[in-house]
């Protein structure tokens, strides 16, 4: 995986002990949902869609409020399928 989606919640700060300040963005990640896997065969190159912070009145064409695709190797793919979450502790390996 090369990323996932989450809210930013706001900013702050990291003071250095030789008193450089290092801006920090806070980012919310709750468990993002594959709502759609792309395969090289169906739809000529491999990708995973996630979901990110459901609808409270579903539409036909989509349940989430933020959706993005996602390009991962052939081999990946065959690890998720519709409906799996993808949570932060997946991308402690990057």
């Amino acid at each position: 995986m090369s990323g996932i989606l989450g809210k930013k919640i706001g900013m702050t700060r990291i003071f250095q002990d030789d008193g450089r300040v290092i801006p920090i963005t806070v980012v919310e990640c709750s468990p993002n949902e594959v709502t759609q896997v792309k395969t090289a065969e169906k739809d000529g190159y491999p990708a995973l869609v996630l979901g990110f912070s459901k609808l409270r009145k579903p539409m036909k064409t989509r349940q989430f409020y933020h959706m993005k695709e996602f390009k991962i190797t052939a081999a990946d793919a065959a690890n998720y399928k519709k409906g799996d979450q993808v949570t932060v502790e997946s991308m402690k390996d990057i």
